[in-house]
């Protein structure tokens, strides 16, 4: 009996219906899927509607990509959903880009680089419905390690008559929203089962809260969709003025009396990147010769993440050290200590007032450079150069020794005179004592 069980477990799974559509692909990677050509394990090409293929109680997933990446391989970590009717498993594995001899969309043989990404997924169970099965492919780059993801929705038919609805489709406007606007999605629920599916109720929602439904939170209600038919609902999303740049995720459900299917759709929100920096100041008055330090700090008040954060100061007269900082994270700070040498300035005058510019470079997720400056000015003096109250210090000093001086000199004449008294007074009277002898 258990064994009669079992072949008709399999029996089923054998006929089971299967489609699949490429989905969440990362637009500005070195890598992205061939529409055009029909690869081993394909009956299609992806632009002719490729479905993954089930035999032997598995499905066939099959992702070509094209590109050139750095060492012509890549890393491939397939994303399993849990809970559904596939084995789960370590299925991390290497691709290396090869020639295959494909089929193009007008039945011609052509030769074609490309990364071929396979996977024969073992089926468990017999559950209808509709999953996403992840790819995320990473690769060495000449600066770092970058990641794409790609997915396949892949939809298992129930193999009795009865309704089966699938998420066909899915619309997002604008593609690439930035914060406090909103988007529309519209998704396309078919029924690919032999009977008509009624009163069907469908749902979104935003799994990190950043995209607030505005349309009716019920959701929308489709009265009945024929067997072999589609029907549309749309819903209204405002994105916060505060979510963050990247990727969020908004899950659709769509409940009949006697079928249901689910999808995770990613919405790309462009927030972006303005930076702030404040430097500690610069003295009114520097010496030629010295060394300043300067404490620059960077603050990212926006939502998205800065790289390649660089802080150039030009100023005649200066000579300064730079800043780099390989990011700077929404809601974060950058410090960093400076040294700035002081020079003498260009031209016929080497001191004097001198005003420069702190630059500050930077580049938002998708490479956009942008930049912004912030002015400073000074005072370049001789190293012995006195100041105003120096100089008036310096010159009642002077005056007081130089009155000192002359009194000293008063002193040291009327002792001079005295001695030449005393001298020629010794002298008369010594020159007589030698007459009266």
């Amino acid at each position: 009996m258990k064994r009669l069980l079992s072949l008709l477990i399999c029996f089923i799974i054998l006929i089971l219906p299967v489609s699949g559509m490429a989905s969440g692909m990362t637009p500005d990677g070195a890598l992205s899927i061939d529409p055009a050509h029909i690869y081993p394990g394909m009956e299609k090409s992806y632009s002719q509607g490729y479905t993954p293929t089930v035999s032997d109680g598995y499905v066939k997933l099959v992702l070509p990509l094209v590109g050139s990446v750095s060492g012509g391989k890549i890393r491939v970590v397939p994303h399993i959903p849990q809970g559904g009717p596939f084995a789960s498993g370590n299925y991390i594995f290497d691709v290396a880009r090869k020639t295959y001899s494909v089929m193009n969309t007008e039945g011609r043989t052509e030769n074609v680089k490309a990364y071929l990404v396979t996977l024969d997924l073992p089926i468990i169970g017999a559950q209808a419905g509709t999953y996403e099965i992840g790819f995320d492919v990473s690769y060495q780059t000449a600066d770092n390690t970058q990641e794409q993801h790609f997915a396949l929705t892949v939809t298992l038919g129930s193999g009795d008559e009865s309704a089966f609805l699938r998420i066909a489709d899915v619309t997002i406007t604008p593609e690439a929203p930035s914060g406090d606007t909103e988007i529309t999605v519209t998704a396309r629920i078919a029924n690919s089962g032999t009977t008509e599916a009624r009163n069907i109720t469908v749902r979104a929602a935003s799994e990190d809260g950043e995209l607030e439904l505005t349309s009716d939170l019920n959701g929308a209600f489709i009265e009945s969709i024929p067997a072999g038919e589609s029907a549309v609902a749309e819903f209204t999303f405002r994105i916060s003025n505060r979510a963050a740049d990247g990727e969020h995720i908004i899950t659709i459900e769509a409940v009949s009396e006697s079928a249901s299917c689910a999808g995770r759709f990613r919405v790309n929100v462009r927030q972006p990147v303005e930076l702030a920096f404040e430097p500690s100041g610069m003295p009114d008055k520097v010496d030629a010769g010295s060394t300043v330090p300067q404490l620059l700090t960077v603050f990212n008040p926006s939502c998205g993440t800065a790289y390649n954060v660089q802080v150039k100061l030009d100023m005649d007269g200066v000579i300064c050290t730079s800043a780099y900082f390989d990011k700077i994270l929404p809601g974060e700070q950058a410090e960093k200590e400076l040294k700035m040498l002081i020079t003498e300035l260009r031209g016929i005058n080497p001191y004097g007032d001198t005003t420069g510019a702190f630059t500050v470079r930077y580049e938002d997720a998708r490479g956009t450079e942008k930049q912004l400056t912030q002015s400073i000015q000074t005072r370049i003096m001789q190293s012995d150069e006195l100041t105003e109250s120096e100089k008036v210090a310096r010159e009642a000093e002077q005056m007081k020794q130089n009155t000192l001086s002359k009194w000293w000199i008063s002193v040291l004449a009327a002792v001079a005179v005295i001695a030449i008294l005393c001298s020629c007074i010794i002298t008369g009277k010594f020159a007589r004592q030698i007459k009266i002898k």
